[in-house]
């Protein structure tokens, strides 16, 4: 099962995670990398460029939002699945395997799978999955499942 990585970038060249979205791909040569840039006017393009044939590059003209560059990316995914990341992760090894069981598990009834992302400095569940409040607004889960391990 192979993937699609799709990553938008705005003005992020001081916190862009890039070099291990790289690595990454040295582990897993069934996954695509697309970086999305949105629009950028720090200095990110520029590093970007450096990345050759290893990742695919998409630059946005203007800054179409962090969804318009995650739709962008999708609509040029060539993987059979698609996984959307935050420029500035902090990528633990094989982060991606859990979600690909999880697929792999589920099969034709998974149309989403998640993680469990953890503040890099606290060590705090920062964002488990999503629920819409009584507003009808998405809002981030950060509670702590029992026999979760960060």
């Amino acid at each position: 099962m192979s993937a699609t990585v799709v990553v938008p970038c705005f003005n992020e060249a001081r916190r862009l995670q890039a070099d291990a979205f790289v690595a990454f791909l040295d582990q897993r040569p069934d996954v695509g990398l697309c970086f999305v840039d949105d629009g950028s006017t720090d200095g990110t393009r520029d590093w970007l460029a450096t990345l050759g044939d290893r990742c695919r590059v998409l630059l946005n003209e203007r800054n179409l939002g962090y969804a318009g560059a995650n739709n962008r990316g999708v609509a040029a995914a060539t993987k059979d699945l698609v996984a959307l990341l935050n420029n500035d992760l902090v990528l633990p090894p094989r982060w991606l395997e859990p979600m690909l069981a999880v697929h792999r598990r589920l099969g034709d009834r998974a149309g989403l799978v998640g993680n469990v992302q953890v503040d890099a400095r606290t060590g705090q569940v920062d964002h488990a999955g999503i629920f819409i409040n009584l507003k009808g607004k998405p809002e981030h889960d950060r509670r702590e499942a029992q026999g979760w391990s960060t």
